[in-house]
C-alpha cells in the first residue's frame, strides 16, 4: 500500500480524538503527570533550600 495512505488514516484518527472532549481531559491529566514528575527532584531541592533557610534564620542573631 501506499505510504501516505497511512500518514491520511493517522491524521484523521488524530483529528477525530481532538474532537472529543474526554480526549482533552486524558491530554490534561497526562501533561500534569508528566509535569508533576518532571517538577518533583527541582521541588525536592527547593524544599531542602527552604530548610536550610529556615534553620540558619531561626539560628542567626538578629543584628541590631
Amino acid at each position: 500500500m501506499d505510504p501516505m495512505f497511512y500518514v491520511n488514516m493517522v491524521v484523521a484518527w488524530v483529528k477525530a480524538r481532538l474532537a472529543e472532549r474526554t480526549s482533552w481531559d486524558g491530554g490534561a491529566l497526562i501533561a500534569i503527570c508528566v509535569l508533576v514528575l518532571v517538577a518533583n527532584p527541582i521541588v525536592k531541592l527547593a524544599a531542602w533550600a527552604g530548610l536550610a533557610w529556615g534553620v540558619y534564620t531561626l539560628v542567626k542573631k538578629e543584628l541590631g
